[in-house]
C-alpha cells in the first residue's frame, strides 16, 4: 500500500509493505530490494509525468582516473561503457559474462569478483565500477529494461497487443537514433553514459508501457475503457471526501456550539450578546437531536 502526502512541501511516499507474499515468501530488506522499490517508484513517477528525486549513485573517483575518464583513456570507463552496450541486448548475467569472455575479457569470480579488459594489467572489481556495476545491479538493470517494454513484437503481433507494439516501435527507434547519434541528448543522469537506458524519453515511454503492460491494456479501446473507470472511481472518491469533510465540519460546529452552551449556560448574569449565543447554541443542539446534556 503507498501512501502519498501532499500535506508538505515535499512531496513523498510512505509504502506499506506485507512481510510476507502471497507465495508465502518474506520480504528482505536490504539495499537490492530498497533498490526494487525506488525503481518501481521512479518509473510510476514517469508514467505519469511526475518528476522524482534523482541521486548521482556512481563511486567517487580518484584524480588519476578523472583524467583518465577526461581523456576518454580509462579502463573502468571502457568496461562500463561495454556493460552498458550489452545490458541492452543480453537476458541474464550469464550471457552478457560469456559476451564480454567472447570479446576478450577476463572475469574472476569469487568474494571480490573482478573483471580484465583486453591488454589491461590489472583486475577492476565491479563494484568499483560504481553500484550500478555490481553483478547482482547489473542482473537487475537487465530484468527492468526487458520489464520496461522490450517485449518480444513477434508475441505482441500475435495477441493483437497493439499498443504494445506502437510503444515498442517507437522505443526501438528512438534507441537506434541515440545509438546512431542522432537523437538530440536528454539524460536522465548527466554522468553516466548517453546511451538508451540513460535516455529520459525512452524510460519514460518504458515506464508507460510497463505500466500499461501491467494493466492488460492492449489497445487504445482498453486504454479509453480503463481512463473512464479510472475517472469514475475518481469522482467517486471526491465525492466521497467532500460528504466526509462536509460531516467534519458539521461536528467542528457542533462542538463549537457545544462548548458555548456548557460556558454560558451555568453563568448566572449573562450580557445580552451571550445570551443570544447561548440560544444559537441550544437551537444548534436541538437541530442536532441533543435535548439535553
Amino acid at each position: 500500500m503507498i501512501a502519498t502526502h501532499i500535506d508538505k512541501a515535499h512531496y513523498h511516499n510512505h509504502i506499506l509493505i506485507n512481510i510476507y507474499g502471497i507465495g508465502g515468501h518474506k520480504y528482505n530488506d536490504n539495499y537490492t530490494t530498497r533498490r526494487k522499490i525506488r525503481e518501481h517508484s521512479d518509473r510510476t513517477c514517469l508514467a505519469f509525468g511526475v518528476p522524482y528525486i534523482e541521486t548521482n549513485r556512481k563511486r567517487g573517483m580518484s584524480y588519476g582516473e578523472w583524467l583518465h575518464h577526461k581523456r576518454g583513456t580509462s579502463w573502468k570507463e571502457k568496461i562500463r561503457r561495454e556493460i552498458d552496450t550489452l545490458v541492452l541486448c543480453c537476458k541474464n548475467f550469464d550471457e552478457l559474462a560469456a559476451t564480454l569472455e567472447k570479446r576478450g575479457y577476463t572475469i574472476r569470480y569469487g568474494e571480490r569478483p573482478a573483471i580484465k579488459a583486453p591488454e589491461q594489467q590489472r583486475f577492476v572489481c565491479f563494484k568499483t565500477l560504481g553500484d550500478d556495476y555490481t553483478i547482482t545491479n547489473i542482473g537487475t538493470r537487465i530484468i527492468w529494461k526487458d520489464d520496461l517494454g522490450n517485449a518480444s513484437l513477434e508475441d505482441a503481433y500475435n495477441k493483437g497487443q497493439i499498443l504494445t507494439i506502437c510503444f515498442a516501435s517507437i522505443i526501438a527507434e528512438l534507441a537506434k537514433r541515440i545509438v546512431d547519434g542522432t537523437k538530440k541528448e536528454n539524460k536522465r543522469e548527466e554522468k553516466l553514459p548517453y546511451l538508451p537506458h540513460n535516455d529520459r524519453d525512452v524510460y519514460q515511454l518504458g515506464a508507460q508501457l510497463a505500466l500499461i503492460n501491467r494493466l492488460n491494456i492492449h489497445s487504445i479501446g482498453e486504454l479509453e475503457a480503463k481512463m473512464e473507470e479510472t475517472q469514475k472511481e475518481h469522482d467517486k472518491a471526491v465525492k466521497e471526501f467532500n460528504t466526509l469533510t462536509a460531516e467534519q465540519h458539521r461536528l467542528d460546529d457542533l462542538l463549537i456550539q457545544y462548548e458555548n452552551f456548557r460556558t454560558l449556560d451555568g453563568k448566572s448574569h449573562k450580557t445580552l450578546a451571550e445570551k443570544m449565543k447561548l440560544q444559537l447554541a441550544k437551537q444548534s443542539l436541538s437541530r442536532h437531536g441533543i435535548k439535553s446534556l
